[in-house]
């Protein structure tokens, strides 16, 4: 073999080599198969996401339900997540990550992985559990699925009829609370999350600038609602409504999130400001 074959063939070799060990160190590494996913979701090859993942991952949806999933609950806003370094347990490794959406709204992901086929797969995308989201916060959890559809989507987001009557329902039943000098049943009816964090006592301090300043929040019940932005689900499967009324002297600004339980939205948190 003359001197320049030879050269040639080694620099292949080494070519290859080079290319061997950096995608065995990509593969070594959950945090960069995690990036990877998400870029994939994020310019919309949802395909190409849906397998690479885990054969467990896949066993609970088709290539169809998963790309509908990522849609509804804005998982592409992850492509530019801030990612924590990797939990790493044998076979098993952990990665979180936050991001804020647009509307300054953040959330929070923990992506599981495994080892199949000598790499490193997607088999979990969750919410962090916490007493809100119950003992399992899988968002592609075949459990409870209905039409292939995430089960932290239901009851499905309301028409604006139905979202109007029941931001303005809350609305009026605190003024109802506020009248009656007791947040005894208007605590008792807030989503789990918010009762447990949150006395009737607390809710009757929390609230008394609205008491104080007079302002009838029955009155909402008649007006439409401006929303800024428009409302939508989170990436935590709450529900997001915020805007203004158009009422007067003093226009009612608001911001309201809804938890789904048991097959309705509950009130999970609510923030006013009048000027």
């Amino acid at each position: 073999m003359g001197a320049g074959l030879q050269a040639g063939w080694l620099r292949g070799m080494l070519f290859a080599v080079g290319l061997w060990i950096a995608g065995c160190e990509r593969q070594a590494d959950p945090g960069a198969r995690v990036r990877e996913f998400f870029e994939q979701v994020a310019r919309g090859a949802y395909a190409e996401a849906y397998g690479g993942a885990a054969f467990a991952f896949r066993a609970h949806q088709d290539a169809e339900h998963f790309a509908r999933t990522v849609r509804e609950v804005g998982l592409a806003e992850f492509a530019k997540a801030q990612w924590q370094p990797a939990v790493v347990e044998g076979r098993r490794a952990a990665v979180e990550g936050a991001v804020q959406n647009a509307a300054g709204v953040r959330s929070t992901l923990r992506v599981e992985l495994v080892q199949e086929d000598g790499r490193w797969r997607v088999s979990v995308v969750c919410k962090p559990r916490n007493v809100a989201r119950g003992p399992d916060a899988d968002l592609f959890s075949s459990i409870g699925r209905q039409r292939g559809l995430n089960p932290y989507l239901y009851p499905a987001a309301p028409s604006e009829a139905e979202l109007r009557a029941l931001v303005g329902g809350e609305l009026a039943g605190l003024q109802r609370a506020l009248n009656a000098g007791s947040m005894q049943e208007f605590h008792a009816h807030l989503a789990q999350a918010w009762r447990e964090r949150a006395t009737a006592k607390g809710l009757e301090t929390a609230f008394s600038s609205v008491r104080d300043s007079g302002f009838d929040l029955a009155q909402v019940e008649k007006l439409v609602p401006l929303y800024d932005p428009a409302p939508y689900v989170d990436p935590e499967g709450l529900l997001v409504a915020a805007g203004y009324y158009p009422s007067a002297p003093l226009r009612l600004f608001f911001s309201l999130k809804f938890a789904s339980e048991e097959g309705r939205w509950r009130l999970y948190g609510l923030d006013m400001q009048l000027r």
